[in-house]
């Protein structure tokens, strides 16, 4: 499990367990801040991130990593610039498996891709609008990634898919698999 300090105060409570989130955007003071992320348990340092917060904008945090190199992410999700007028939902991925292979991600709706691109470890992509149904997602390398699931979007909601895993884990917790959370939802 990781704790999350930025500039000196913790980010929750309680340790985050692997895939875990918090569940909610938390406010953050804007500015220059350094974000560090730990192990729980012994207090030892993953990895350390300066980002500039500014006031009045969404931001997503991802601790990749495995063994002992770790980065944290961090994204501008630019929640502003989208709209709910239109009926969407938005989707978005990041390739957290820890591997130097390049995949494709695939998300699609009845057969007719909507995103297909190539991706390396730590790449996220932009919120892409699609109309809400049933999507599959699929992410491959042609050999030790392979994992797809399909998952229900719904109208005026935010989403971010979550592809994690160590390729070749036997362990099916810790094996390549598809998540996904909802970062919200858009107001009129």
């Amino acid at each position: 499990s990781i704790g999350i300090d930025l500039s000196g105060s913790l980010l929750s409570n309680s340790p985050l367990l692997y895939t875990n989130y918090t569940g909610t955007y938390l406010n953050v003071y804007p500015g220059q801040r350094t974000l560090t992320t730990f192990n729980a348990a012994t207090n030892a340092s993953l990895a350390a991130t300066s980002f500039n917060f500014e006031p009045k904008k969404y931001y997503s945090v991802f601790a990749l990593g495995n063994d002992s190199n770790y980065t944290n992410l961090v994204v501008n999700d630019n929640l502003d610039t989208l709209t709910s007028a239109s009926g969407q939902a938005y989707i978005r991925y990041v390739n957290a498996i820890p591997d130097s292979s390049t995949s494709t991600v695939t998300v699609s709706s009845n057969n007719e891709p909507v995103i297909t691109n190539s991706s390396k470890y730590a790449n996220i992509s932009e919120f892409k609008g699609v109309t809400p149904g049933d999507f599959s997602v699929s992410i491959s390398n042609g050999t030790s990634i392979n994992a797809s699931r399909t998952v229900t979007l719904e109208k005026n909601k935010v989403y971010t898919v979550l592809l994690v895993g160590i390729p070749g884990e036997t362990d099916t917790t810790r094996s390549v698999q598809i998540k996904y959370i909802a970062n919200g939802t858009l107001a009129p």
